[in-house]
């Protein structure tokens, strides 16, 4: 079996039937689900062709997708546990105000520098940096 090649318009339909249903509140999985389905379905697909679409598609991501779970996972957890805090409090004592500040940076330049996604890197660091600036008093810093 060849590749599946879809017109632009089916993919139109499809995008505008998932944008529609996730507006009436119907979950944002099943909405992009149900658009993909048809869009496939009315650009020319069979069933069988519509399911090898789906299943390849989802295959690609879902490498990227737990990344992100995850990140956000492990910024929760230091949120709540308290090892942003001591993170900070150490990065802040050891390096002084404005040094804090770079390593940060600096910190999540390597971060993106081995593979990492820079959104997964933002989502590491954040709680970091939210503690950081909350003990050099950042908002109160002239500009």
């Amino acid at each position: 079996m060849g590749a599946l090649i879809l017109p632009w318009w089916a993919a139109l339909i499809g995008l505008a039937l998932a944008i529609i249903l996730i507006l009436w509140k119907l979950n944002p999985v099943y909405s992009l689900m149900l658009g993909a389905i048809v869009g496939c379905l009315i650009g020319g697909g069979n069933l069988v062709q519509t399911i090898n679409v789906l299943i390849q598609g989802s295959q690609s991501v879902i490498g990227t997708i737990l990344r992100v779970i995850a990140a956000g996972m492990l910024a929760g957890v230091m949120m709540e546990s308290g090892a942003a805090d001591t993170i900070a409090r150490a990065i802040v004592n050891k390096l002084g105000d404005r040094l804090a500040l770079f390593s940060l940076a600096f910190a999540t330049m390597v971060i993106t520098g081995v593979g990492v996604f820079i959104p997964v890197a933002v989502l590491i660091v954040a709680p970091i940096a939210l503690e950081v600036g909350e003990r050099i008093q950042f908002l109160n810093w002239p500009c």
